[in-house]
């Protein structure tokens, strides 16, 4: 942690705002179907474990604190990298069932208490299928509790299985 303090102070220092990114639970290689961190629990991080790692960064650099200074200059939250399916766990992630795997819920969740912490932060939050999938926001958007504070993030990679050859394959699908 010492080590992501000097990296967080030195962009903020100079003028790089930072948007902190629950990445991936298991200090690996991401990201696949069978690397077991396709949601934001697995076996060895609980649900509850994901939220409070969230609370705590986001604390980390919204009060002064033992270990770091308030800095206005981190500015939001990406919640989790990637939700995909997890083979190694049998787990199938999903938008709006209501269930364990539900990632509407749990990001509508950890969006507000991070906004419950610091009011100030974005709340990004990504698509399913590798965040390449962003259809369900049309018909279950996520309301967080503090208005104008979401932003959604969609990845498009050459290798997806999408072909998009240029901006306007692109437009045409997310209109």
């Amino acid at each position: 942690m010492q080590v992501f303090d000097k990296t967080v102070e030195a962009l903020t220092r100079a003028g790089v705002m930072v948007i902190l990114n629950n990445h991936i639970s298991d200090a690996m290689w991401c990201c696949n179907l069978d690397d077991g961190n396709g949601l934001w629990y697995n076996p060895r991080y609980s649900t509850k474990d994901f939220y409070d790692t969230l609370v705590k960064m986001t604390e980390r650099y919204s009060t002064d604190n033992e270990h770091t200074a308030k800095n206005s200059m981190v500015i939001g939250v990406d919640i989790r990298n990637e939700i995909r399916d997890d083979n190694n766990n049998g787990q199938k992630a999903n938008w709006g069932n209501g269930d364990e795997n539900d990632w509407h819920l749990v990001a509508t969740t950890a969006g507000n208490l991070i906004l419950k912490t610091n009011p100030d932060q974005l709340i990004i939050i990504e698509g399913l299928n590798y965040a390449l999938d962003m259809d369900f926001i049309r018909s279950m958007p996520i309301q967080l509790e503090i208005p104008n504070k979401l932003v959604y993030s969609f990845h498009l990679y050459s290798f997806s299985c999408f072909d998009y050859n240029g901006y306007d394959d692109f437009k045409d699908k997310m209109t």
